[in-house]
């Protein structure tokens, strides 16, 4: 595939993955009410902890991006897989 249709596939695949993740925050916000409204107890960590569990998994995160990445014949392995999964959270 030339070059500047490989651009065009690969920046709508990452349009279409931040909608995706988009989407998928609602459902979950709303299924957490749901749950909520059920007497079902959340419990959300705060910035600073999310922060400690982020910086305890950054290793093994990112060898499995590496990994699965390879796996399918990729080329597109995120720098920093933890700051794009982080943005959600």
């Amino acid at each position: 595939m030339p070059p500047d249709l490989q651009k065009i596939v690969i920046d709508s695949a990452r349009e279409a993955c931040n909608q995706q993740q988009k989407e998928m925050k609602g459902y979950d916000e709303n299924a957490t009410e749901i749950l909520k409204s059920k007497g079902v107890k959340v419990w959300k960590i705060d910035a600073k902890e999310m922060t400690r569990w982020i910086a305890a998994t950054r290793k093994v995160v990112i060898e499995h991006e590496k990994k699965s990445t390879k796996e399918q014949g990729r080329t597109d392995i995120h720098a920093d897989p933890l700051q794009v999964f982080g943005k959600g959270l």
